[in-house]
């Protein structure tokens, strides 16, 4: 195998001959200088683990839908065996539950104040570095789950704060928990609004499986009573976050 860019060829014309960016090409030289030919081999993409079964999501949408918690909450956890697509099931099992118990708390809490309550629903994601995204095992661009927004009281410092929390299958099939604050404060349109949160986050994705703290550019934009939220994941390599995409809506709840 031949060095173009060794050669004296530029980068960013291979790149454009391999369809990658040119720091991708530079990353490749790396991998082959350190493990070789093999460094360079395509991965086998992981599959795709099945975090929740159909019958405990239905059943935890319904207790999020109706805001009835503990009762469909004890069903949930009266389903059964443990899914056995699991890598790690008791440790999934309780995240699980934990994150049920919160929204379900959440809601309840929501419907005795009678405050704005919506629905989030995942989600897509568009990987901009696509050779990154299959080197770092993370091209999974459909992210189903389920998370909840509150709308928070106006602000001095915001117009339109809000708070949330969901989970829902990231870019390298493993399941995400997350819980945001942030701010809908720049009005563009009527219907388009312009913000940013703070999000803390755990996958077994991202930094090694630890939980962090990322900022989160966000663009809203609300038709009849849906809102479509487009956010942005920036670059992170400590991370292991690349330029990331992603949409999901957000409905209220009645």
């Amino acid at each position: 195998m031949t060095n173009p860019v060794g050669n004296g060829e530029p980068s960013k014309s291979v790149a454009k001959t391999f369809g990658a960016y040119g720091r991708s090409i530079f990353r490749w030289l790396a991998d082959c200088a350190s493990g070789g030919q093999k460094a360079l081999q395509a991965k086998s993409i992981p599959r795709r683990r099945q975090m929740v079964v159909p019958e405990e999501m239905r059943c935890l949408a319904k207790a999020i839908m109706v805001r009835l918690g503990i009762r469909n909450l004890i069903l949930c956890r009266d389903l059964g065996g443990v899914p056995r697509a699991y890598s790690n099931q008791s440790t999934d099992r309780t995240k699980l539950m934990r994150f049920a118990i919160i929204m379900v708390a959440f809601t309840s809490l929501a419907a005795h104040a009678d405050t704005p309550l919506e629905l989030n629903i995942y989600g897509l994601s568009h990987h901009w570095d696509r050779a990154e995204a299959q080197r770092l095992h993370t091209e999974h661009e459909t992210n189903p789950g389920l998370g909840l927004r509150y709308e928070l009281a106006p602000h001095e410092w915001c117009a339109a704060p809000f708070a949330e929390g969901g989970i829902y299958s990231d870019s390298g099939a493993n399941t995400t928990y997350y819980a945001a604050l942030g701010c809908k404060g720049l009005k563009l349109t009527d219907s388009i609004r312009l913000g940013a949160g703070i999000a803390l986050m755990q996958s077994e994705t991202y930094n090694h499986g630890r939980a962090f703290v990322a900022p989160v550019p966000l663009l809203t934009w609300q038709i009849s009573k849906v809102t479509l939220n487009f956010i942005q994941y920036p670059r992170i390599d400590s991370l292991g976050i690349i330029n990331t995409t992603g949409l999901y809506i957000s409905v209220p709840l009645p």
